[in-house]
C-alpha cells in the first residue's frame, strides 16, 4: 500500500510484447452493444453474454437494469418466477435493482451469493480468477459464501467486500466506488493500480495476450484512464508516451 498521491512511473528500455487477435476491430463500438442472448427451450433459461471488447446491457422483467462487462454472462428465468429473483453470473456486472421487499433479488456465482431488495452495486466474479469482489453504491446487500453456515455480511454504501478464493480470506473496506464501476460508462479508471492488474483488464477488454519481459515491473503502480472506444494500438501508444516503454506485435502469442 502506498502513501501519498500516486505518480506515473517512467520505465525506459523495457519491452512490452502483445499478441493480438487479427480480427480485432479497429475501433470498439460506440454506444451500448446489446450482446448476444438466447433462450434454452429445455430449461426456459435466458442467457445474455457480452463478447470480449464489448459492454452489454439488458433489462429484466421486473425492470432491473444489468450492464455486463467484457467476457461476462448471466443466466436467469425470463419471467423471474419463484420466491426470489435469481440470476447466475460469470464475470462482472453492474446492477440497478428494482425494489421489491416481498421478492429479494439474488445473484449467484461459483463462490458466493449476493442478496438484495433494491440497490445499486457491482459484482466481479470471473471463473478462473482468484477473487470475488462486490462494491456497493446505494442501498444494502448481503454477501455469503456458497455452502457456508456463517452469518451473511451486510455492506453499506461505499463499501467493498473482496473474497480471496485460494486463501479463503474476506476483506471489507471503504473504496472509491467509481474506480470499480466506471467500466459501465465505457471507461477503465485506475488509481494506484499495479501493472499486473492493468494488464489483466486490458486483456479482457481487447481479447489479447500481453507479456512483460521483466516480472518485477508487474508490481509497479500507476494511475490513469482508458476509454473503451480506444483501439489496442491507441492504448499501447498512450502507454509508450507515458512510460517510455516499447512494444511489439507477435501475432496471437
Amino acid at each position: 500500500t502506498h502513501s501519498g498521491p500516486s505518480k506515473m512511473i517512467s520505465l525506459p528500455g523495457w519491452l512490452f510484447r502483445v499478441a493480438a487477435i487479427l480480427a480485432l476491430p479497429i475501433m470498439l463500438g460506440i454506444g451500448w452493444y446489446l450482446g448476444s442472448s438466447r433462450i434454452s427451450q429445455e430449461s426456459q433459461m435466458c442467457e445474455v453474454t457480452a463478447p470480449k471488447g464489448q459492454i452489454s446491457k439488458c433489462v429484466l422483467a421486473d425492470g432491473t437494469q444489468v450492464w455486463l462487462n467484457a467476457g461476462s454472462t448471466i443466466k436467469y428465468d425470463p419471467m423471474l418466477n419463484g420466491h426470489s429473483r435469481e440470476v447466475k453470473l460469470d464475470g462482472e456486472a453492474y446492477f440497478i435493482v428494482t425494489k421489491n421487499k416481498h421478492k429479494p433479488f439474488v445473484v449467484c456465482t461459483e463462490q458466493a451469493q449476493i442478496k438484495v431488495l433494491g440497490t445499486t452495486f457491482n459484482l466481479k466474479a470471473y471463473s478462473g480468477e482468484n477473487e470475488v469482489e462486490t462494491t456497493l453504491e446505494e442501498g444494502s446487500v448481503e454477501f455469503c459464501l456458497i455452502g457456508s453456515s456463517a452469518k451473511p455480511i451486510e455492506l453499506k454504501p461505499g463499501e467493498q467486500i473482496v473474497y480471496n478464493i485460494s486463501e479463503k480470506k474476506i476483506v471489507v473496506g471503504k473504496v472509491e466506488t467509481y474506480l470499480h464501476t466506471a467500466w459501465k460508462d465505457g471507461k477503465f479508471v485506475f488509481k494506484d493500480a499495479d501493472l499486473q492488474t492493468i494488464i489483466q483488464e486490458l486483456e479482457k477488454l481487447y481479447d489479447v495476450r500481453i507479456h512483460v519481459d521483466n516480472d518485477s515491473l508487474l508490481k509497479l503502480h500507476f494511475r490513469g484512464m482508458f476509454e473503451y472506444e480506444q483501439n489496442i494500438f491507441s492504448t499501447l501508444e498512450t502507454l509508450e508516451r507515458t512510460t517510455n516503454m516499447k512494444y511489439r506485435m507477435n501475432g496471437r502469442d
